[in-house]
């Protein structure tokens, strides 16, 4: 990586308590981020702050955003941020634990499911340039070896482009008709390209694929039967 004269940042400094280092961060950025390296290229990084957006939230990876201030940044806005997606199953050994339905999900079964983040990154190497649809646009994968090397993926930010809605949110049927043109668009792209990009790739991953679903399935007969009896 070229190593900026007024760079004042920890190339060290660790990400989220990963093995991702700033150093890792900024070579991924000026080697992928076309927009990065065009207008932020040049200056001198002063330090990246982290956090994990998700809160918690994420069962199977935490969302972690990094926000780089340069040394020259006039103000709180005058910033570049980026997101890195790791996977991992503290967020999920939690929720199992909280609700007491923990002891299946042993070494073994956290190995089968580290396919869902190879199926991901398979996804936007391989596939995400043919279905010509919105996504994030993505910078740098990393294979998840569990117990060997920590996953990642490194994407765009996508605060000021878009908005996570809730289960409780209503969409209208603009948004539906635009949803289903986007899904019919997909499909027809994978069935008209080479068949040889994409047939019988995946059979075995859609396989560990449906056993990400158990643990749903779990949270939610645990959840069913800590509620109270009708009439209590």
């Amino acid at each position: 990586m070229k190593v900026l004269i007024n760079d004042k940042v920890d190339y060290y400094q660790k990400l989220e308590n990963s093995e991702f280092t700033v150093k890792w961060l900024l070579e991924s950025l000026k080697k992928n981020d076309k927009k990065y390296l065009k207008l932020y290229g040049n200056r001198g990084v002063k330090e990246v702050i982290t956090k994990d957006i998700s809160d918690g939230k994420g069962l199977f990876s935490i969302i972690c955003r990094a926000t780089i201030i340069f040394t020259d940044s006039v103000d709180e806005s005058d910033t570049y941020s980026t997101i890195l997606k790791i996977p991992g199953f503290s967020g999920l050994e939690k929720s199992l634990q909280q609700c007491g339905s923990d002891k299946w999900f042993d070494e073994s079964y956290k190995q089968k499911l580290t396919y869902l983040h190879d199926i991901e990154c398979d996804f936007y190497t391989s596939v995400s340039s043919i279905i010509d649809i919105p996504i994030p646009k993505i910078y740098n994968t990393v294979e998840w070896i569990y117990e060997k090397q920590e996953g990642c993926i490194h994407m765009e930010d996508l605060t000021n482009l878009g908005k996570t809605i809730s289960y409780f949110d209503n969409i209208n049927l603009t948004q539906v008709k635009c949803f289903i043109q986007h899904l019919a668009h997909w499909h027809k792209n994978i069935l008209c390209t080479d068949p040889k990009l994409w047939k019988g790739k995946y059979s075995k991953k859609s396989t560990n694929f449906n056993r990400g679903n158990i643990p749903f399935q779990k949270l939610g007969e645990s959840f069913a039967q800590n509620l109270p009896s009708k009439g209590k």
